[in-house]
């Protein structure tokens, strides 16, 4: 079976007045996405040019007054989306086809129902382009390639609807920490299979968007 079975993805970005970051994510998607998408963003409550600049881009959105939080706008994500989805946070820079090998993996499976990229983390937030990754992916490939691990990469998801279907929405409790451990936490315990997958890969400034979030 084709990974294409699976239908269109749909990608939904989370930001918060990070605009830089969010062009790097935005563009890296454009240039590297090789399986058929849709885009999206969820805003909370962006006052940096955000929203007016994705209405250049003709990019759909879901803009909040406020922040509510990364759990929220999670929750907002899955009802501004449905069927397969991916959500990433803002400082996620994919990298070339980095999509076919999450659905071909969940394909796979019958109880994988999440699956994210291994992720490279990087303390440098404004440093990485999109372009200077494709260039180090070519030099030096995956490290992981062909590895498949149990654990997940919180800043980017592929999910299939009969998560949410099972256990419900993220717990808004969890609003800056923690929304996905306990989510995954959750997952596990209905019998939920995730996976991380070492042939799809990121590159992740580490913590450049929670703290505009708290």
């Amino acid at each position: 079976m084709d990974s294409t079975a699976f239908g269109k993805c749909e990608i939904s970005i989370i930001t918060y007045n990070n605009i830089e970051l969010l062009r790097k994510c935005i563009k890296a998607i454009e240039l590297f996405t090789e399986y058929p998408y849709s885009l999206s963003v969820i805003d909370n409550g962006s006052t940096d040019g955000t929203i007016e600049w994705l209405d250049t881009k003709g990019i759909p959105y879901d803009h909040s007054n406020e922040n509510e939080g990364i759990a929220s706008a999670h929750n907002r994500a899955i009802k501004f989306t449905d069927g397969l989805r991916c959500i990433m946070h803002n400082d996620v820079i994919v990298t070339r086809g980095w999509l076919f090998p999450l659905v071909e993996l969940m394909k796979r499976y019958k109880r994988l129902w999440l699956v994210s990229p291994y992720g490279i983390e990087t303390t440098k937030k404004n440093y990485y382009t999109p372009e200077m990754v494709d260039e180090m992916m070519k030099k030096f490939g995956s490290p992981y390639a062909g590895k498949i691990s149990r654990d997940y990469y919180g800043a980017c998801w592929l999910y299939d609807d009969r998560i949410v279907e099972t256990i419900g929405l993220f717990d808004e409790q969890f609003k800056y920490w923690y929304d996905d451990s306990d989510y995954t936490t959750r997952i596990r315990m209905a019998g939920i299979q995730t996976a991380g997958s070492g042939d799809s890969y990121i590159v992740h400034p580490y913590s450049s968007t929670t703290p505009q979030f708290a």
